[in-house]
């Protein structure tokens, strides 16, 4: 199990929707269509770096509560 689906996991069973995208690309898209209320980026993505990722997530809602993690 990766650490985004141990994440995932705990916030489901305390009541939240969670959706996880392993992919830049994936989260840029999975953000635009879902809006979440917290989005958990990784730093290491295997197609695009987390920062770009977070300038794109800002560009689409500049409000957006956005947590940047690493291992």
């Amino acid at each position: 199990m990766t650490l985004a689906q141990s994440i995932g996991e705990y916030f489901e069973s305390e009541g939240f929707e969670v959706r996880i995208a392993s992919l830049g690309r994936q989260a840029i898209e999975t953000f635009s269509e879902f809006k979440p209320d917290v989005t958990m980026l990784d730093f290491l993505l295997p197609d695009i770096v987390g920062l770009d990722v977070l300038r794109r997530l800002r560009s689409i809602d500049p409000q957006a509560l956005l947590l940047m993690i690493t291992a």
